[in-house]
């Protein structure tokens, strides 16, 4: 009848739509984004699109996993993992799902190896394991140490830049405060006494030229005053602008 003609138009035009999304994910997932092919699989089987024509697809699919699965091994690089964990159960075939615990497996291996050794560990991967350890049920005592290490070498190469960005801009007041958290995020020595000069300079050079002005007002002379003090200039130094 005229319900069984309407169902079946808009099941063709379902599985006609799902076909052109996954021609089109094919076509992305020959480039190397795969996460719109696995959507588009799973419609298309669910929308009525004939096997013969997700086959292929399927096939692609498989092959850009295995290629993944060989760079994520080769390199031990946990995010790459974690994202083809991800994939594969978001495929829900159940064929998968011995590869998917292996590599669930491994990579709870993998993140508790560099959670344990966070000290040594490089700070990319030490970031992407502390990232992924709550999903993987990784916490306790060694769980908070490593976050504890990461937010302490974080901490270090963001005062290092503030560092360099307030003295490419010479901007003395960043400087100075760039200072003060470098000594409290405990940058090396060398690196803090060279900022140290390169204030102590600048607060010489500001003070001279403020002292030189006739025209300068009480608020100058402060100002200068202030970051002679910040840099640690002798008190003879600092005597005319007192």
């Amino acid at each position: 009848g005229v319900g069984v003609t309407a169902i079946s138009t808009a099941q063709a035009r379902l599985a006609a739509i799902a076909k052109a999304d996954l021609k089109e994910a094919v076509s992305e997932a020959k480039q190397g984004d795969i996460q719109n092919l696995v959507v588009a699989v799973k419609r298309a089987r669910l929308d009525g699109v004939a096997s013969a024509e997700i086959s292929p697809a399927e096939q692609l699919l498989n092959e850009q996993i295995q290629l993944r699965l060989s760079a994520a091994t080769k390199t031990n690089n946990v995010m790459v993992l974690a994202e083809l964990v991800r994939t594969m159960q978001e495929i829900g075939d159940s064929s998968l799902e011995a590869a998917v615990a292996t590599m669930q497996a491994t990579l709870v291996r993998e993140v508790n190896a560099t959670i344990g050794a966070a000290e040594s560990a490089g700070l990319e991967d030490l970031r992407a394991c502390v990232a992924l350890a709550p999903g993987l049920g990784i916490g306790g005592e060694a769980f908070g140490a490593a976050a504890d290490v990461q937010r302490v070498r974080e901490g270090v190469l963001e005062a290092r830049a503030a560092l360099a960005k307030a003295a490419e801009e010479q901007d003395w007041d960043g400087l100075i405060a760039a200072i003060d958290t470098a000594r409290s995020q405990s940058l090396p020595q060398a690196e803090i006494d060279a900022a140290m000069a390169e204030l102590s300079a600048a607060a010489q050079r500001e003070l001279q030229e403020v002292m030189a002005d006739s025209n300068r007002s009480l608020a100058d002379v402060e100002y200068a005053w202030g970051h002679g003090v910040a840099a640690n200039l002798p008190s003879a130094t600092l005597a005319p602008a007192a």
